[in-house]
């Protein structure tokens, strides 16, 4: 019995799809029924679809000036309540000045381009996209059948496909049409790769893979950029895995081909994009968000002395990049727009670039970390929880004792694919790859049941009595069957390769982070700092608001103004072994909005701690009030200053939240893993979190 047998009837496969689709459909379109009319199914992105209402109306694909007619504004309000259900072409004046797609449209042009022909051919009404989306559900379920396909028979693939339609994970993420377009492409993807890798194609085969593949990548990039993550498993695949009935002196020069066909066929699904192309689509804004400390905490990491941010939210990322822009950078900033991440600043996008890659050059080993832990956190929150980990790591193992080839290209696909959204750790970036858990069980339970079921095909399904004996017989050829091809060796050749693969370059980039991290922090240790004069502004029972003067500098219309608060505590002047401080701006309606910050410092039993915390001042934030601090905990505090202004713009690029004990040069400086049975903890020196805070003294969160 071959593990992937080579013989199977396609017809009735398709005929499976073709009802997954169906019934994917029905369950699809009845789930946004009922959801629809409470839930925002397009992820708070309705803004975004201003070129679609202009397509619909024959106005070309052209987004809309920030004055927006009344009705158009009512229509595409983000707020379900304020939202208009429908709209007339006849509500547009014929004088509405327009502007290029914004950076989000640049991104995905091709789905409010869908989008706006929907409502041209069946009216402006966001009901419309909802039989469309339940269409994409449809597809996604029959092609996680055909990716189960590969790894069991039919009947459990079935059942695992019709577990991914009814599913809570993606009928939850069908709820965001923006996030959930996007899975078919990349479902898509999964199956051409396994059939590129898994057998051996004819040469013409595998070309015409290769230009289909890319094509899927590209059209799918035209709804999502998340599918230029495909390109280089593709390419990897291509020249590594993939295989052809041709002798070995011309495999490579048909591997080559095919790479070539595959970026042909990515050229020609993004070349409609050309034309809308928009110079300020970058992913650096989302890539610089995906070091805050909220999804660290998610992945499980510990931090070490340093934080990169502890900010969440959009408008403290872009309050950051702007910072970069004029306090590093030196660039020329206009006031920021109402919606920043529609049309970025030129200098905008430069300075997240650079931000980013200052980012990358400080804390690679934080890179490889946060890809290693969401490969973890994805196998523990699919359907088999926990298990999944576990189901993995068997199915892996049996892979690896039958081929090292296969083995390695399961494990490289894998990590890759589960570590990517470890660059952004949210669940519409992660939810389409919980069906890797599912199939991972699938093949193991198949390799279970096979032999079991082919006994009882060989033997027949009546009189086991009768047949016990030939039964037995045949179900231990089967076992035998598949024993027979396994093998130690390709087992400890794929191990040891994988291993090489991914510790090799973790241990690297650990190495080089923690120097590059201790000259860095030496560096801020040694710049001057000046004491700032402070006062009592509030104070009650439990805790004391100080206001401290002149600190962070008056923000001003077009650049952010930034301070770097320097506090030291000592363990011996109050007896505590910990103490809450909170760094207090005015109260925002949003929590995510405002950056006040509450955080619990862990005092050391001996010398002092010194933090070191970036606090921004820009006219779209709130106010900074000052420092709050527990009543105890005010008599910990022996020294308040600020790092000079002059040497944060000439010497600290990249503002850090640190805490320091005596002995801090002695501790690693790189994210690291929960020990085995420890309770996790985000640091070892502080906790905390970002929090909403009212205008008042707010003391009783401490």
């Amino acid at each position: 019995m071959a593990v992937f047998p080579r013989k199977t009837r396609y017809w009735l496969d398709g005929l499976m799809v073709i009802a997954l689709i169906a019934v994917g459909y029905a369950v699809g379109l009845r789930h946004l029924n009922q959801v629809a009319p409470d839930h925002n199914v397009f992820s708070d992105s309705h803004r975004q679809f201003a070129p679609a209402v202009m397509l619909a109306c024959g106005r070309g694909f052209v987004d809309v000036a920030s004055v927006r007619p009344p009705a158009l504004t009512r229509f595409l309000a983000e707020s379900q309540a304020q939202r208009a259900q429908r709209f007339d072409c006849a509500e547009l004046p014929p004088d509405l000045r327009t502007r290029p797609i914004s950076q989000w449209q640049g991104a995905n042009p091709y789905l409010p381009y869908v989008t706006g022909w929907m409502w041209r051919w069946r009216g402006i009404d966001w009901d419309v996209m909802l039989p469309l989306l339940a269409l994409l559900h449809g597809v996604v379920g029959g092609l996680a059948y055909l990716l189960f396909r590969y790894g069991m028979g039919r009947p459990p693939a079935l059942l695992m496909a019709a577990y991914v339609l009814a599913s809570d994970h993606f009928l939850a993420a069908l709820e965001s049409f923006p996030h959930y377009v996007k899975t078919p492409f990349v479902m898509a993807v999964f199956v051409l790769l396994l059939m590129l890798a898994l057998r051996r194609r004819p040469w013409w085969l595998l070309l015409l893979l290769a230009t289909v593949l890319g094509l899927v990548v590209g059209v799918g990039d035209g709804f999502s950029l998340d599918l230029d993550l495909a390109i280089p498993p593709a390419v990897v695949t291509l020249l590594a895995f993939a295989r052809t009935r041709i002798g070995d002196a011309t495999l490579w020069g048909a591997r080559v081909v095919a790479v070539m066909l595959f970026f042909v066929g990515v050229l020609s699904g993004t070349w409609p994009m050309a034309q809308w192309a928009n110079p300020s689509s970058n992913p650096a804004p989302m890539l610089i968000s995906g070091a805050d400390n909220a999804f660290i905490q998610q992945l499980r990491l510990k931090n070490s002395l340093y934080e990169v941010s502890y900010m969440q939210g959009d408008a403290a990322r872009n309050v950051r990049i702007r910072d970069y822009a004029a306090r590093v950078m030196g660039l020329p900033l206009d006031a920021p727009s109402a919606a920043p991440d529609d049309h970025p600043q030129p200098a905008e996008i430069h300075a997240s670039d650079a931000l980013f890659l200052e980012m990358l050059n400080r804390t690679p080993a934080d890179f490889i970390a946060r890809g290693l832990a969401s490969a973890q956190r994805i196998a523990d929150e699919g359907a088999i929880k926990r298990n999944g980990w576990l189901a993995i790591t068997l199915a892996w193992l049996l892979l690896a004792l039958y081929s090292s080839r296969l083995a390695l290209f399961a494990g490289l696909f894998y990590l890759y694919f589960a570590a990517v959204p470890g660059l952004l750790f949210r669940s519409d970036h992660s939810f389409h790859l919980k069906v890797l858990p599912l199939f991972a069980l699938g093949f193991l339970l198949w390799l279970a049941v096979r032999p079991l079921a082919a006994g009882l095909l060989r033997t027949g399904w009546f009189d086991w009595r009768a047949r016990q004996r030939r039964f037995l017989v045949a179900v231990s050829n089967n076992f035998f069957d598949v024993l027979e091809r396994l093998s130690w060796r390709p087992l400890a050749v794929a191990g040891l390769t994988l291993t090489l693969l991914v510790s090799a370059p973790l241990w690297l980039a650990r190495g080089v982070q923690d120097a590059r991290m201790r000259a860095y922090i030496e560096e801020i240790v040694a710049l001057p700092v000046q004491t700032l004069s402070m006062r009592v502004k509030q104070q009650n029972d439990v805790s004391v608001l100080l206001e401290l003067k002149n600190f962070p500098p008056r923000a001003r219309a077009d650049t952010p103004q930034v301070g770097y608060l320097t506090l030291t505590f000592s363990r011996a002047r109050c007896g505590l072994d910990r103490t809450p401080i909170g760094l207090r701006y005015e109260g925002l309606d949003e929590p995510l909005a405002t950056p006040s910050r509450r955080m619990r410092v862990m005092l050391p039993e001996s010398g002092n701690l010194t933090l070191y915390l970036p606090v921004y001042a820009q006219e779209q934030l709130p106010r900074f009030q000052g420092l709050e601090i527990d009543r105890g905990g005010h008599a910990c505090l022996i020294y308040v200053g600020q790092t000079a202004p002059q040497a944060l713009r000439e010497q600290a690029p990249l503002l850090l939240s640190l805490a320091l004990p005596w002995n801090w040069r002695e501790t690693p400086l790189y994210l690291t893993f929960p020990k085995w049975g420890e309770r996790y903890r985000l640091s070892d020196w502080f906790t905390h979190q970002q929090t909403h805070v009212d205008a008042g003294l707010g003391a009783a969160g401490l």
